[in-house]
């Protein structure tokens, strides 16, 4: 399948200053793929060279067949449409106003809205839950319902390609969620390839068919989230060079410790033994179940600790954090002196 967006040997920066490249990267249609990289590593410099809303340093960006340096800013706006962390001052704009600002590249001088700009505006509507709030004022909006009102203005403006930046920014997390499945599901439901930069790794894990990984060398890695675990690409991604975080390949997560050396068994009923395992690790403790000699805790499903000693006494817990301050009393006596 032809790409919706290709960049050959492209390098990302200012000026003649190179952030990152060259690499090459590709959009399909009906994905949504996802932008992770630490700060500085060039996320919103990419997608504003995607854009065009800046030059590339090196290389040549197509959408279709055509060079993106070569469209008109209207046959632009025709190939895709953007949505940015800060979106422009709405003043007194109802939302099915707002949305049907997304047809601007069909409207002509007049600004005059056909009856096909109408069945655009309202599939957009619809297709983003936003219908109900059509009359309202956008400026009365939640921030997680105005980023919704943006989406679907970049939804009417019927581009085979949206780029977002950050669009889950200062939401909170039941908007995060909401935000990152409604932009999975139009990107498979209405065809169009979506690629947006984010913080929020777990839901990108979660959500994004394929995600692109700038790493502090500058090179781009573009693939399934289970195959960038699997190679490596995360840890040299996010932990290089960083102390006390390294990445859990099983779990899909960043453990941030620092840990005491001490090491400690677990076992019992799964979901007990997760977030028990959690709680030891942050407070420095290494999991060893095959060791012998040490302290185990045995978790039970009805909320309950057994703590076996290596001299063969127990110790019983029926709170989680009684347990934790037993095991760490230095702490637990500077916290109350």
């Amino acid at each position: 399948m032809k790409p919706i967006l290709h960049g050959q040997q492209l390098r990302i920066g200012y000026g003649s200053q190179t952030v990152a490249g060259p690499f090459d990267v590709s959009l399909q249609a009906g994905e949504l793929v996802g932008l992770l990289g630490r700060n500085g590593s060039g996320k919103s410099t990419l997608l504003r060279t995607l854009a065009g809303l800046q030059d590339a340093v090196g290389g040549t960006i197509y959408l279709g067949d055509q060079p993106l340096d070569e469209l008109s800013a209207q046959e632009l706006a025709t190939h895709l449409s953007v949505v940015l962390t800060n979106p422009p001052p709405t003043g007194p704009l109802s939302v099915r106003e707002l949305v049907a600002l997304g047809r601007y590249p069909y409207t002509g001088w007049l600004g005059r809205l056909s009856a096909e700009d109408h069945r655009h505006v309202q599939q957009a509507l619809e297709l983003t839950g936003t219908e109900r709030w059509a009359k309202l004022p956008v400026d009365q909006l939640s921030d997680g319902e105005r980023q919704k009102v943006m989406i679907a203005r970049a939804v009417a403006q019927d581009t085979p390609l949206v780029l977002l930046d950050e669009p889950t920014a200062h939401l909170d997390l039941i908007n995060r969620v909401e935000i990152m499945r409604l932009l999975r599901r139009l990107a498979h439901e209405t065809h169009k390839a979506m690629f947006l930069s984010c913080h929020e790794l777990d839901l990108a894990l979660q959500t994004c068919d394929r995600l692109a990984l700038l790493l502090p060398d500058g090179s781009l890695h573009v693939d399934a989230p289970e195959a960038l675990i699997l190679n490596g690409t995360f840890e040299r991604a996010f932990v290089a060079d960083a102390h006390h975080i390294e990445f859990d390949r099983q779990r899909g997560t960043f453990n941030v410790r620092e840990t005491t050396g001490q090491r400690i068994r677990i076992t019992g009923e799964a979901t007990t033994v997760y977030w028990t395992r959690k709680a030891l690790e942050r407070i420095g403790f290494q999991i060893n179940n095959e060791a012998r000699g040490i302290p185990e805790v045995q978790c039970d499903s009805w909320l309950h600790w057994t703590l076996r000693n290596p001299d063969g006494t127990t110790e019983e817990f029926a709170e989680l954090q009684k347990l934790l301050s037993h095991l760490q009393p230095d702490r637990h006596e500077k916290r109350n002196t």
